[in-house]
């Protein structure tokens, strides 16, 4: 049903070669109420600047998903209102890390909130941290783990 979010990003960017569009819980909260998922933790540098679709919508049409394409521009995240999220990556592996960084930020920054206002790394340590962990073996082993915890937990896999 949503195809048009991955025909439109791959038409528009030859860097991109996996595109998920996920519904997770803490990222999506911050979209249903209009707060931004900021790099509160080291792992958010990777992420870049997440961009926000304005619509609650499913991107099922060919301009809706021009739309969205237009919004993500050659970032790497967008948050869609009320509506999860889309993560553009050069290979499955980095979107799929691009995704578990995004939920693993919003959680943190959701329940330091509880304490006080988070501390958010300045433009200097999010372009210095990016840079060192925006590296294929440091995506790897977050694969990697994350297919080791899957296998434990569901050995029939």
């Amino acid at each position: 049903m949503e195809f048009h979010i991955h025909a439109s990003i791959y038409r528009r960017r030859p860097d991109v070669h996996a595109v998920a569009h996920t519904h997770p819980l803490w990222s999506t909260l911050f979209g249903m109420v209009g707060l931004p998922v900021l790099p509160v933790i080291m792992q958010a540098a990777v992420l870049g600047d997440i961009q926000v679709f304005p619509k609650t919508a499913s991107i099922n049409s060919h301009a809706l998903g021009e739309e969205l394409a237009t919004a993500l521009g050659m970032h790497r995240v967008i948050a869609l209102k009320s509506h999860g999220a889309v993560v553009a990556g050069g290979n499955v592996v980095e979107a799929f890390v691009l995704g578990c960084y995004l939920e693993e930020t919003a959680q943190r920054q959701y329940l330091a909130r509880q304490l006080d206002e988070p501390t958010v790394l300045s433009a200097e340590e999010v372009r210095v941290i990016g840079q060192n962990l925006w590296k294929p073996h440091l995506l790897q082993k977050v694969w990697d783990y994350h297919h080791a915890k899957l296998r434990r937990d569901h050995p029939a896999w």
